[in-house]
């Protein structure tokens, strides 16, 4: 320890950065990131939510459709259409933030997410606007797939599309700071 040399002063750490404002090109670029990130396995992010939503309608509609009456009126198809497209948004959304997040920890990449001049905040934001784009995105692929199955209403469509932020809170789980 003698060829250290000897402060006079105590070394103290430095001070933590304060965040004036919002990173908007550090937020873009996280959500790019994350867009990029699923897109690249466009097959798995859109055809198999959609395989699995049609086969769930081949299931409750053919198969329990043809003893199950009518609920209040509405042909049983129509009645769970909306059920199978948000359990698609909602299953996808949540599984792109909670993925990106894993698969960044197992490759020893998750300093990828810790370095950048980003707020606790805006981190949840990037992942959750990532999240909720993909949500949207297959819940959108999985209403065409469906709707020859069920002709849905306005109503039914309008519940779902305004339930368009939940896919936004089912990617922050976890991540609040």
């Amino acid at each position: 320890m003698r060829d250290m040399p000897i402060a006079d002063v105590a070394v103290l750490p430095p001070e933590p950065r304060t965040y004036r404002g919002v990173n908007w090109d550090g937020l873009r670029a996280l959500y790019i990131r994350e867009v990029r990130r699923f897109w690249k396995v466009g097959l798995q992010t859109l055809a198999a939510p959609i395989i699995t939503a049609l086969l769930y309608m081949m299931v409750f509609v053919v198969a329990v459709g043809g003893v199950r009456p009518s609920v209040e009126g509405v042909p049983f198809a129509t009645f769970i259409a909306p059920g199978l497209i948000m359990m698609q948004i909602l299953g996808n959304a949540f599984s792109n933030s909670s993925s990106s997040l894993l698969q960044a920890k197992m490759n020893g990449m998750i300093g990828d997410f810790l370095t950048p001049p980003l707020s606790p905040g805006e981190l949840v934001a990037g992942f959750a606007l990532g999240a909720m784009t993909r949500g949207v995105l297959v819940g959108a692929v999985a209403a065409l797939a469906v709707f020859p199955f069920a002709h849905m209403t306005f109503a039914a469509v309008w519940a779902i599309a305004s339930s368009c932020s939940t896919p936004g809170m089912m990617g922050c789980p976890g991540k609040w700071p």
